[in-house]
């Protein structure tokens, strides 16, 4: 697949100051989320409209975001979709 056929970039967060989290790709369909302890990608689909506000808010806050990506998958904020193992 070439890079034209994804999804376009919304915001592409690397380097975050998180323990669990390596990357955050948000897509207009989807987000792909790569985890510290791995090198699977996961994508998720988002169920709530302010998911992509939400974790900006925290991002910019320097809160914890793998506690909030935690808790967005329990409250059913993501679900997961697919994972890509390179």
């Amino acid at each position: 697949m070439t890079e034209s056929q994804f999804p376009q970039i919304l915001k592409d967060y690397r380097d975050l100051e998180s323990s669990m989290v390596n990357r955050i790709v948000l897509r207009t369909e989807y987000v792909e989320i790569q985890f510290k302890q791995s090198n699977t990608i996961y994508k998720y689909q988002r169920n709530v409209d302010n998911f992509d506000n939400n974790l900006q808010k925290v991002v910019d806050s320097k809160e914890s975001v793998g506690k909030f990506l935690n808790n967005s998958i329990k409250q059913e904020e993501l679900t997961l979709i697919d994972k890509i193992v390179p």
